[in-house]
């Protein structure tokens, strides 16, 4: 039986290359068949076995990983490279980075980073691809998101007719799922909804979503901006409430998770989050919005495709949407990704979207 050793951190210069290379070598030395992986779109470890241009390989990785998305063979060693020091490696470069970008569109049901490396991973390819900094996070499921509208009271949430039918198939699809009780929504405009068929409008694809400025989103765009709608007006509701219903509210979520079932994970103790608490007060949410702000929705290989018109430029607005700054100019890393998403789909880069961006600020 083989054994997998994992040598991995987020930070950087801390002799994950060496350590691999060292202790791969070492035990290819002792008689022991060594595999190295490279999953670092940097191809350092490539690199470090003497392979001076990572980019220049043909198979690596990100072609092994796309077909096990694509349900394609991968025959028996297929991308591996013989190393003299008696090591194999599967090698890796920039491709990977880009891969990270089409599993996020391929796999439309998931987050793709998410369920293939969980909330680390999922960090770590927002920071990869939109030169961000992020080192903490709280994920929410379905489930805690419902609970949470309840133990606030709801929220009021304006429906169109269309979108009340399809609250009431969802709820009572994730009724039979759950074993929960579903109560259906009577009335479309402004409702009152619970935690559970606020959850079921979160989960809406197929139906217009209408903002307050009259724009319309469709299909999974259409759901996310449900999702963003949803979070503002909980938000508004929870900052109501005020500083101590709003500890006591923090303190139930926190304690929510159980042996059996788990609502939520953060990287943050418990009481980092319960200082956070009255900071929350004094912050509103100014502005929201998807990304990437310029897409086209190509179908490639069968697969249809949510693409940035120019990575590096969105990644520029970015920037100037999160921390105003017009002038950004997008790493090395995301040129390479906008490069490869170019090569790879064709879609051209949008330039002129500061303006926009600006706009959504507003």
């Amino acid at each position: 039986m083989g054994k997998i050793i994992a040598i991995a951190n987020q930070k950087g210069g801390c002799a994950k290359t060496n350590m691999t290379v060292n202790l791969g070598i070492g035990l290819a030395r002792e008689g022991f068949r060594v595999a190295v992986v490279d999953n670092d779109a940097q191809g350092s470890l490539t690199a470090s076995l003497g392979y001076v241009e990572p980019d220049d390989i043909n198979v690596t990785l990100a072609n092994i990983m796309l077909n096990v998305v694509n349900d394609e063979e991968n025959v028996p060693g297929y991308g591996i490279l013989h190393h003299e020091e008696g090591v194999d490696l599967i090698p890796a470069n920039i491709e990977l980075s880009g891969l990270e970008v089409a599993l996020t569109n391929v796999m439309s049901r998931e987050n793709a980073a998410y369920s293939m490396g969980g909330s680390q991973g999922a960090v770590s390819t927002l920071n990869t691809n939109l030169d961000l900094n992020i080192d903490d996070y709280i994920v929410v499921n379905f489930s805690g998101l419902s609970e949470i509208i309840d133990l606030i009271g709801g929220v009021d949430i304006n429906i169109s007719d269309l979108e009340k039918r399809r609250i009431n198939k969802i709820g009572s699809d994730m009724e039979a799922e759950s074993g929960r009780e579903f109560t259906e929504v009577q009335e479309s405009g402004l409702v009152h909804l619970d935690g559970f068929q606020a959850t079921a409008y979160c989960r809406i694809r197929d139906a217009v979503f209408t903002d307050a400025e009259g724009n319309e989103y469709h299909y999974d765009f259409g759901r996310t901006a449900r999702q963003r709608y949803v979070m503002q007006e909980l938000v508004v509701k929870a900052k109501a409430s005020g500083i101590s219903t709003l500890l006591n509210l923090a303190k139930q979520v926190l304690n929510m998770n159980t042996e059996d079932k788990i609502f939520m994970k953060t990287s943050l103790e418990y009481d980092e989050i319960m200082d956070l608490v009255p900071v929350m007060i004094d912050y509103n949410i100014e502005a929201s919005s998807g990304f990437p702000f310029t897409l086209q929705t190509p179908n490639i290989d069968g697969a249809d495709l949510v693409v940035a018109e120019g990575m590096a430029c969105n990644v520029s607005a970015l920037h100037s949407f999160l921390f105003k700054d017009k002038d950004y100019q997008p790493s090395k890393t995301v040129n390479e990704i906008d490069s490869y998403i170019i090569n790879r789909t064709g879609v051209q880069p949008c330039i002129p979207i500061l303006g926009e961006v600006e706009n959504i600020a507003e």
